[in-house]
């Protein structure tokens, strides 16, 4: 009977182990920190379209840990702000780069699905984002963020 216990212990811990070891290393920002003017940000509503993964890995918003990187082929629905590059959005389609890993911190992007997006554009005009930046689906965007990004609220910081 005790060796059941320390058998059914052992396994747990370890079990344990192994999935904090795979959980994600970085604090996500509030949507407070996300939406604050100034930080430059790009912060967008948009419709995944189509996904692409890409033969290279990306660092998972610089915490070291490494992924399996995605294009995605995104629709854009507003633009709520925009940093100091433009957003190449031709005909309203625009790219955005995220790691294609669900398990590194739980989130990944569902195609013909609409998402609250902040992130940055970087050269060519490709929004990159990275698992620490606020990624919402627009269903969860509650009335308070709602009344930020419409203006209707100033959110001070």
């Amino acid at each position: 009977m005790e060796w059941t216990v320390v058998f059914g212990q052992s396994l747990l811990i370890l079990l344990v182990a192994s999935h904090v070891t795979n959980a994600c290393t970085c604090s996500m920002l509030s949507w407070e920190e996300a939406l604050c003017p100034g930080r430059g940000k790009t912060v967008v509503q948009a419709t995944v379209r189509s996904v692409e993964r890409l033969n290279m890995e990306g660092n998972v918003a610089g915490t070291g840990e490494y992924a399996p990187m995605a294009r995605y082929q995104m629709l854009l629905e507003r633009k709520f702000a925009t940093g100091s590059t433009p957003l190449n959005d031709n005909s309203g389609i625009f790219t955005m780069m995220f790691p294609l890993a669900g398990n590194v911190c739980g989130r990944s992007l569902n195609p013909q699905t609409d998402y609250l997006i902040v992130g940055i554009v970087k050269e060519g005009g490709i929004l990159e984002s990275n698992m620490c930046e606020l990624i919402l689906p627009w269903k969860d965007v509650n009335g308070n963020i709602k009344s930020i990004l419409e203006g209707e609220v100033e959110l001070t910081c």
